[in-house]
């Protein structure tokens, strides 16, 4: 039964992660005035990738048996 309450946990902690993290970089990029559309792909693109790697260790955690 831990194990399943660690995947909901996880889940929710992530699904909260991912809202703050998103809000974060629409935030900071409206911050930065980009308004040159090629940088403004990459910027997004690069935002896109970068969750990933923190988010990685609370998918082993969530995983760990």
């Amino acid at each position: 039964m831990f194990a399943a309450a660690r995947k909901i946990g996880g889940l929710l902690v992530l699904l909260a992660g991912l809202l703050a993290y998103l809000v974060g970089a629409v935030s900071l990029h409206e911050a930065l005035a980009i308004r040159f559309w090629p940088l403004d792909i990459l910027y997004y693109a690069l935002a896109g990738i970068a969750w990933a790697f923190p988010a990685r260790y609370l998918v082993r955690w969530m995983t760990r048996a």
